[in-house]
């Protein structure tokens, strides 16, 4: 019966994913003024942690493919979305809108 769910591997990636991708999201701002010195040393911790979970959730999403059972193929083409959302979300970090 334990054969036939997914392994602790796929479920790491699936949670990272979903997590990366809702944190890097909620943490980059939408508008931001010139003057605002306080977001932009949190808009660089975010980018950073956004380019480590894309390296990191593209790697496991490679092993799991790779090494895993049928289950965790599954649990890894559904947490391809989010890593899809996660990278979006990262590249979309570097390119906010400044207003004057």
């Amino acid at each position: 019966m334990t054969r036939q769910l997914p392994t602790w591997r796929a479920w790491c990636l699936f949670g990272l994913a979903f997590l990366g991708s809702c944190l890097v999201r909620w943490g980059t701002p939408v508008i931001s003024s010139l003057g605002d010195w306080e977001t932009t040393q949190f808009v660089m911790i975010t980018r950073t942690v956004g380019v480590v979970l894309v390296v990191l959730c593209i790697g496991g999403f490679a092993d799991v493919l790779r090494r895993g059972p049928n289950a965790d193929r599954l649990v890894a083409c559904l947490s391809a979305w989010f890593i899809y959302c996660l990278a979006y979300a990262t590249f979309k970090a570097f390119f906010y809108k400044i207003v004057v």
